[in-house]
């Protein structure tokens, strides 16, 4: 199966207790020099700040990670509670309750 079929068409099985992105390197070997890197997707263990530095300097510039919800812990705010506004440079606080 090619690109075009949307079917996964490279896998690597690993032990239960190795973490997900122990495995990139051994998928994606056989497109080291490819010129044209195929869409990389994965878990969450592919949307870590390391591994996506590391595939984005191997060239994969299209990576499909699901990112895991950045919630608070302990009742305190987490990062999906303030409005960010990147292109204006701000950050909105939420509401205060009580």
């Amino acid at each position: 199966m090619g690109p075009g079929s949307e079917i996964i068409d490279e896998v690597t099985v690993t032990a239960g207790n190795v973490h997900d992105a122990a495995a990139v390197d051994d998928l994606l070997a056989g497109h080291a020099d490819d010129e044209h890197k195929p869409t990389v997707m994965g878990d969450c263990a592919y949307g870590n700040a390391d591994t996506l530095a590391k595939l984005a300097d191997a060239g994969y510039d299209d990576v499909k990670a699901r990112v895991a919800p950045a919630r608070g812990r302990d009742g305190r705010y987490g990062k999906d509670d303030f409005d960010v506004d990147l292109h204006a440079s701000t950050v909105t606080c939420p509401p205060v309750t009580s």
